[in-house]
C-alpha cells in the first residue's frame, strides 16, 4: 500500500508544471512540488542525506541534508520545495564541514552496518575515525590492508613472494612494508575476504560531483570484457554498451575510451625506438613494473620508454586538446581500470595533473550498485564519446598488446609485412620473443608476462639480448590485474584476454590508419616527441629509495 502511495505523489509531481531554478550557477528544470533534493537528483547533483528516503515523506531529522539559497540562508534540502527562480548551493565548503560534523557525531557503531545509503556517505565525507569497532589498518597509494578482516590464511604473502617474488609483505601480520611494494595488487587478486583491497577513490569522485565539477572518465579495454562478471554473467563477457550506459546514468558528462590514448603511446613509443641509442627499451605502461625499477633496478631507469601510460595520455589530451576544443576549464577526470598500481601513478609528480581519480573495475561495479542501477536494463548500443576521434588499440589490456602495436606500426612505416608469430623462450616461464627486420636491421621483441618474470630476465641479464621488451606485472597482462573481479578458476582469464581481441577488429590496420590521431598531430601536438607532444605525451621517472632490495 506505501508503495502505491509513494508510486501516485510521483506521478502527481511529473503532473506538476515545470518551473526554471538554478543549482549551483547551472540553469535547472523542476517541477511544482519537488524538494531541492529531489530536483538536485534529477540533474545528477548529490547531496547527503541520511533520514531521507523517495518512498516516505520527509521527517527533516538528520541535518545532513543542508544546502544554501541566493540569500544567504540555509535550509534543509529534504524538507525544502523549490521555487521559481529560486537558487541553490550545494558545493559551499562551509556547508560540507558543518554537514560532515553532524555525520560523524552519529556512534560509530550505529553506522557498522551495511547500507548503501551509509557507504556513500562514507565515501562522500571520508570521515576520520573508521567504522563501527576500532580496528588496525595499513595502507599505501593504492592498497589497504584491515586486520579485522584477516583470516590468515597466507595467501596474500604467497602471492607477493611466491608469485611476484617482491616480498612486501610480513609473513606474521601481513602489514605492507610500504617502500617495497610495487602496488600490483596480487596480494588483493588472492585474498579471499576483504582484509586485502585497493585505496577507495569513490570519494573523491563522489566530491567533484557535489561541487558542480564536470567530470569525464575514461575505460581501459580490459574492463569493458571483465564489468560484467560483477553481475552475474560469463568470465568475457563483452559489456562495453553496458558499461557507457552506466557512467551516463551516474552524471559523467564524457565518457571517452582509453584506446585513443593506447594509440598515441603507440605513436610516441615507436618513433622514441627509432631515435634510442640504448637498447632495450622497456615499455612502461605498467606502473608495476615503473615501481619495480625505480625501487629495485634504478640502475635501469635509461632503458624505460619516457612515453606516459595510455591513462595519463589519455587525461592529458582531455584537459589540453579536448577542453580547449570545447571551451571547457577545470574539468575532473576520472581512469577507470583493472589495476591498483593506477592509484598511484596518479599520485606520481611527473603525471598528478592528468588525472585526478583512478578507480578500479570493482570500485565502477560497487557505483552502480550504489546507484541502485538495474544492469540488465542498460542499454548495450552505448557509444563512446571522442576525445578527437576512436581508438583502435583495444589490445593493449593483454600481455602482448604494446609491442604487437609499436610492431604493427614499425612494418606499416617500412611498407613490410606483418606475419610475425612468439615463441615460448625455454626455461623462461612467462616470456616470449620474436624477430622483426626493419629498415635492413633485424630487431628482437620479448612480450615478458608477471613481475617474477621481468625479475628473472633481468637479474640473468637476458634482457641485454633484445631490442625492446613489454613488461606487464601481472601474468597475463591487464585483463588479471588486482582491481579486477576475483574469479575462483584462473583459467578462465584467457576468457578476457580472448573477448580482448575479438573487440580488436581492425586487426590489419595501425595507428598510421586512423585519421582522429593525425587530426590531433596536425591540429595541437605537432611531430612525436618534440615541443608540444614531448611536454604532454611524455614523462620521467627516478630512484626510489628500498632498504633492503631482493
Amino acid at each position: 500500500m506505501s508503495s502505491s502511495i509513494a508510486h501516485s505523489s510521483t506521478i502527481f509531481r511529473l503532473n506538476k508544471r515545470k518551473i526554471p531554478i538554478k543549482i549551483n550557477d547551472i540553469p535547472c528544470v523542476a517541477r511544482e512540488g519537488m524538494n531541492i533534493l529531489e530536483a538536485a537528483a534529477e540533474e545528477n547533483i548529490y547531496i547527503p542525506r541520511l533520514c531521507g528516503n523517495e518512498s516516505l515523506p520527509p521527517v527533516s531529522k538528520c541535518g545532513i541534508c543542508i544546502v544554501k539559497l541566493g540569500d544567504g540562508t540555509t535550509v534543509r534540502a529534504c524538507s525544502t520545495q523549490v521555487k521559481e527562480g529560486m537558487e541553490i548551493f550545494t558545493n559551499d565548503l562551509t556547508l560540507f564541514d558543518e554537514s560532515k560534523k553532524i555525520f560523524v557525531d552519529y556512534s560509530p557503531e550505529i553506522l557498522d552496518g551495511k547500507s548503501s545509503t551509509i557507504d556513500v556517505l562514507f565515501t562522500h565525507f571520508r570521515p576520520e575515525h573508521d567504522r563501527g569497532k576500532s580496528v588496525q589498518k595499513t595502507e599505501t597509494q593504492s592498497i589497504v590492508f584491515d586486520f579485522s578482516l584477516c583470516i590468515k590464511c597466507n595467501c596474500c604473502f604467497r602471492a607477493c613472494i611466491d608469485l611476484q617474488g617482491i616480498g612486501a609483505l610480513n609473513e606474521n601480520d601481513h602489514t605492507v612494508n610500504v617502500e617495497d611494494c610495487i602496488s600490483c595488487g596480487a596480494c588483493v587478486t588472492f585474498c579471499p575476504t576483504t582484509a586485502m583491497r585497493e585505496k577507495r577513490e569513490i570519494p573523491k569522485l563522489l566530491h567533484a560531483f557535489s561541487v558542480g565539477k564536470i567530470v569525464a572518465i575514461q575505460f581501459a579495454p580490459a574492463v569493458r570484457v571483465s564489468l560484467a562478471e560483477l553481475f552475474g554473467k560469463p568470465v568475457g563477457t563483452i559489456c562495453t554498451g553496458k558499461m557507457i550506459s552506466a557512467a551516463r546514468k551516474m552524471g559523467f558528462r564524457y565518457v571517452f575510451d582509453t584506446t585513443f590514448g593506447a594509440d598515441l603511446t603507440v605513436y610516441e613509443e615507436a618513433n622514441e625506438f627509432l631515435t634510442r641509442e640504448k637498447r632495450p627499451m622497456f615499455t612502461s605502461c605498467c606502473p608495476g613494473f615503473v615501481n619495480f625499477i625505480e625501487r629495485y633496478h634504478p640502475d635501469l631507469i635509461p632503458y624505460l620508454t619516457t612515453t606516459k601510460s595510455p591513462m595519463a595520455i589519455t587525461g592529458a589530451v582531455i584537459k589540453n586538446h579536448f577542453a580547449m576544443k570545447m571551451c571547457l576549464k577545470n574539468i575532473f577526470v576520472v581512469f577507470v581500470g583493472p589495476c591498483t598500481a593506477k592509484k598511484d601513478e596518479i599520485c606520481r609528480h611527473q603525471i598528478m595533473n592528468d588525472v585526478d581519480c583512478a578507480l578500479t573495475t570493482r570500485e565502477f561495479g560497487e557505483m552502480i550498485e550504489n546507484y541502485e542501477i538495474d544492469w540488465d536494463s542498460l542499454n548495450d548500443k552505448e557509444e563512446f564519446d571522442t576525445v578527437a576521434g576512436e581508438g583502435w588499440t583495444v589490445e593493449f589490456g593483454a600481455s602482448g598488446g604494446v609491442a604487437t602495436g609499436v610492431m604493427k606500426y614499425l612494418c606499416a612505416k617500412y611498407n613490410v609485412p606483418y606475419e610475425v608469430v612468439f615463441e615460448n623462450v625455454p626455461l623462461m616461464t612467462g616470456l616470449k620473443e620474436t624477430t622483426i627486420t626493419i629498415d635492413g636491421k633485424e630487431l628482437k621483441f620479448a612480450i615478458c608476462s608477471g613481475i617474477s618474470t621481468a625479475a628473472n630476465l633481468i637479474d640473468t641479464e637476458l634482457y641485454l639480448t633484445y631490442d625492446f621488451i613489454e613488461v606487464m606485472s601481472c601474468p597475463l597482462g591487464c585483463v588479471n590485474g588486482g582491481g579486477q573481479p576475483k574469479i575462483s578458476k584462473y583459467a578462465q582469464i584467457h576468457n578476457r584476454s580472448k573477448a580482448i581481441r575479438n573487440i580488436f577488429k581492425n586487426a590489419n590496420k595501425t595507428v598510421l590508419d586512423n585519421s582522429a590521431m593525425e587530426y590531433v598531430y596536425t591540429d595541437y601536438l605537432g611531430d612525436p616527441g618534440v615541443g608540444l607532444a614531448h611536454k604532454l605525451l611524455h614523462t620521467s621517472f627516478q630512484e626510489r629509495k628500498v632498504e633492503n632490495k631482493k
